[in-house]
């Protein structure tokens, strides 16, 4: 059987604030936009009716034995 040899490194406080990024800066994630009004729940479910019927368009003229 082969030995893994794991080296572990231990940080203090200080030094881990240093090295370790706990902002999550990295991860590039965009400010909510506050200007953006929210929407009401008719305006979120006539949206949702829209894709459903987009999706029955879509699918009751998909046939597989057309496909490449």
């Amino acid at each position: 059987m082969e030995n893994i040899n794991l080296n572990k490194e231990v940080y203090n406080k200080d030094q881990y604030e240093k090295i370790i990024d706990t902002s999550f800066t990295q991860l590039n994630i965009p400010e909510p936009q506050e200007d953006q009004p929210l929407r009401t729940n008719e305006e979120i479910q006539g949206l949702l009716n829209e894709v459903d019927t987009l999706r029955n368009q879509l699918s009751s003229s998909f046939n597989p034995e057309t496909l490449p």
